[in-house]
């Protein structure tokens, strides 16, 4: 993908109207274009919000799909979970063995933690410490998908779920959206 949609994505949601070269646009720009927008200036719910934002058309977004995320607050990357290429993204100084290893070492056993004698960082000692700040063995949120097929229809539900705890104990998630297809 063109790199300068990294700059179109940060422009998009970033609260300034300081335009990131080369590939950003702020209001200005997005005003004057042919289906004027505003800028989201926020952070994403869903990745489709991207589609209002400067490159991203449907086959970009299709292709992100299976990598990018869009959550109400700053996370971190799950070391667990993450497909080898969030990982070569977030930490390009994991080599491709380091991540063949990485994925192999966490179907076996998840990792328990990111620091510590046992830890994430301390196997994968190649990890700067900037990019383990990032990282965690664990998520507040879930993706949720339900498929029915009934012979002559299907249906597919998907929710965004967020734990929350309550005085220390597990209460149910909240749903932090809900989208429907046919």
């Amino acid at each position: 993908l063109d790199p300068n949609l990294a700059d179109a994505a940060a422009d998009w949601i970033d609260a300034d109207d300081e335009t990131l070269l080369p590939g950003g646009q702020e209001n200005a720009l997005y005003f004057a274009a042919a289906r004027p927008a505003r800028a989201a200036n926020r952070l994403l719910v869903h990745p489709a919000e991207l589609a209002r934002a400067r490159g991203f058309d449907e086959a970009t977004l299709q292709r992100l799909s299976a990598f990018v995320t869009a959550l109400p607050v700053r996370t971190k990357v799950n070391v667990n979970t993450a497909p080898e290429e969030v990982i070569a993204a977030i930490a390009p100084e994991l080599d491709a063995d380091m991540r063949t290893v990485l994925i192999r070492e966490r179907q076996l056993k998840p990792f328990a933690s990111i620091s510590g004698a046992e830890g994430f960082a301390t196997r994968f000692k190649a990890l700067k410490p900037a990019t383990a700040e990032g990282l965690d063995v664990g998520s507040d949120f879930l993706l949720l998908q339900l498929a029915l097929e009934v012979p002559g229809a299907q249906g597919v539900r998907s929710a965004l779920l967020r734990r929350r705890a309550t005085g220390g104990v597990e209460d149910w998630p909240a749903i932090i959206w809900t989208q429907n297809a046919l």
